[in-house]
Protein backbone atom coordinates (compact mmCIF):
# COMPACT_ATOMS: atom_id res chain seq x y z
CA UNK A 1 0.00 0.00 0.00
CA UNK A 2 2.78 2.21 0.69
CA UNK A 3 4.24 1.84 -2.77
CA UNK A 4 0.78 2.47 -4.24
CA UNK A 5 1.02 5.98 -2.18
CA UNK A 6 4.53 6.84 -3.74
CA UNK A 7 3.83 6.08 -7.07
CA UNK A 8 0.56 8.16 -6.87
CA UNK A 9 2.60 11.14 -5.68
CA UNK A 10 5.28 10.69 -8.01
CA UNK A 11 2.93 10.13 -10.95
CA UNK A 12 0.78 13.30 -9.38
CA UNK A 13 4.39 14.82 -9.65
CA UNK A 14 5.17 13.99 -12.87
CA UNK A 15 2.31 15.00 -14.78
CA UNK A 16 2.30 18.73 -12.75
CA UNK A 17 5.93 18.75 -14.27
CA UNK A 18 4.94 18.01 -17.80
CA UNK A 19 1.76 20.60 -17.42
CA UNK A 20 4.00 23.45 -16.38
CA UNK A 21 6.99 22.20 -19.27
CA UNK A 22 4.18 22.56 -21.72
CA UNK A 23 2.76 25.87 -20.24
CA UNK A 24 6.01 27.28 -20.93
CA UNK A 25 6.76 25.62 -24.36
CA UNK A 26 3.51 27.30 -25.34
CA UNK A 27 4.45 30.45 -24.20
CA UNK A 28 7.46 30.68 -26.23
CA UNK A 29 5.79 29.58 -29.24
CA UNK A 30 3.94 32.70 -28.80
CA UNK A 31 6.74 35.00 -28.20
CA UNK A 32 7.97 33.82 -31.86
CA UNK A 33 5.10 35.06 -33.80
CA UNK A 34 4.74 38.84 -34.91
CA UNK A 35 3.34 41.65 -32.15
CA UNK A 36 -0.52 42.60 -32.78
CA UNK A 37 -0.85 45.42 -34.65
CA UNK A 38 -2.10 48.49 -32.96
CA UNK A 39 -5.59 49.38 -32.74
CA UNK A 40 -7.32 52.82 -33.69
CA UNK A 41 -6.95 53.80 -29.85
CA UNK A 42 -3.31 52.75 -29.84
CA UNK A 43 -2.35 54.71 -33.47
CA UNK A 44 -4.36 57.75 -31.84
CA UNK A 45 -1.74 57.31 -29.03
CA UNK A 46 1.32 56.94 -31.42
CA UNK A 47 0.08 60.18 -33.65
CA UNK A 48 -0.37 62.18 -30.33
CA UNK A 49 2.89 61.40 -29.32
CA UNK A 50 4.77 61.84 -32.15
CA UNK A 51 2.53 65.35 -32.31
CA UNK A 52 3.97 66.80 -29.04
CA UNK A 53 8.14 65.45 -29.53
CA UNK A 54 7.67 67.20 -32.87
CA UNK A 55 5.31 70.21 -33.00
CA UNK A 56 2.65 68.99 -35.29
CA UNK A 57 -0.40 71.34 -36.49
CA UNK A 58 -3.73 70.06 -36.20
CA UNK A 59 -3.62 69.13 -40.06
CA UNK A 60 -0.37 67.26 -39.82
CA UNK A 61 -1.72 65.27 -37.20
CA UNK A 62 -4.55 64.11 -39.41
CA UNK A 63 -2.66 63.48 -42.70
CA UNK A 64 0.06 61.54 -40.32
CA UNK A 65 -3.00 59.50 -38.71
CA UNK A 66 -4.27 58.92 -41.54
CA UNK A 67 -1.13 57.29 -43.14
CA UNK A 68 -0.46 55.41 -39.57
CA UNK A 69 -4.04 53.56 -40.13
CA UNK A 70 -3.00 52.85 -43.76
CA UNK A 71 0.07 51.77 -42.98
CA UNK A 72 -1.18 49.10 -40.73
CA UNK A 73 -4.14 47.96 -42.41
CA UNK A 74 -1.66 47.24 -45.85
CA UNK A 75 0.57 44.97 -42.61
CA UNK A 76 -2.23 43.53 -41.88
CA UNK A 77 -3.16 42.47 -45.28
CA UNK A 78 0.05 41.23 -45.87
CA UNK A 79 0.16 38.87 -43.14
CA UNK A 80 -2.68 37.57 -43.42
CA UNK A 81 -1.14 36.27 -46.61
CA UNK A 82 1.93 34.61 -44.67
CA UNK A 83 4.14 36.10 -43.01
CA UNK A 84 6.65 37.95 -45.45
CA UNK A 85 10.03 38.29 -45.77
CA UNK A 86 11.65 40.92 -43.76
CA UNK A 87 13.39 43.02 -46.38
CA UNK A 88 9.36 43.26 -47.54
CA UNK A 89 8.75 44.32 -44.35
CA UNK A 90 11.56 46.77 -43.42
CA UNK A 91 10.85 48.39 -47.35
CA UNK A 92 6.85 48.88 -46.72
CA UNK A 93 8.26 50.18 -42.79
CA UNK A 94 11.11 52.76 -44.60
CA UNK A 95 7.97 53.73 -47.21
CA UNK A 96 5.85 54.50 -44.48
CA UNK A 97 8.38 56.68 -42.98
CA UNK A 98 9.17 58.56 -45.67
CA UNK A 99 5.22 59.01 -46.55
CA UNK A 100 4.94 60.79 -42.78
CA UNK A 101 8.50 62.65 -43.60
CA UNK A 102 7.13 64.32 -46.25
CA UNK A 103 4.39 65.93 -44.47
CA UNK A 104 6.96 67.27 -42.23
CA UNK A 105 8.93 70.76 -42.16
CA UNK A 106 12.40 70.34 -42.58
CA UNK A 107 13.23 70.75 -38.67
CA UNK A 108 10.40 68.31 -37.83
CA UNK A 109 12.13 65.89 -40.59
CA UNK A 110 15.33 65.93 -38.15
CA UNK A 111 13.16 65.65 -34.85
CA UNK A 112 11.64 62.60 -36.47
CA UNK A 113 14.97 61.10 -37.51
CA UNK A 114 16.08 61.17 -33.57
CA UNK A 115 12.59 60.08 -32.42
CA UNK A 116 12.86 57.20 -35.03
CA UNK A 117 15.93 56.35 -33.49
CA UNK A 118 15.58 56.70 -30.11
CA UNK A 119 12.88 54.30 -30.31
CA UNK A 120 15.38 51.94 -32.10
CA UNK A 121 17.32 52.20 -29.16
CA UNK A 122 14.36 51.49 -26.72
CA UNK A 123 13.52 48.53 -28.78
CA UNK A 124 17.00 46.58 -28.92
CA UNK A 125 17.07 47.21 -24.39
CA UNK A 126 16.05 43.90 -23.06
CA UNK A 127 12.45 44.80 -21.66
CA UNK A 128 11.83 44.03 -17.54
CA UNK A 129 9.05 41.47 -17.22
Amino acid sequence: MKNFKNNKKLNLLLVALMVCTLSIAQGQKKQKGHRPLPDAEQIEKMVDKLSDELSLSEAQSTKIGALYTDHFKHVEERLKEGRPPREEMENLRSEFENKVRNELTEAQQEAYTTFLEERKEQKRKPQKR
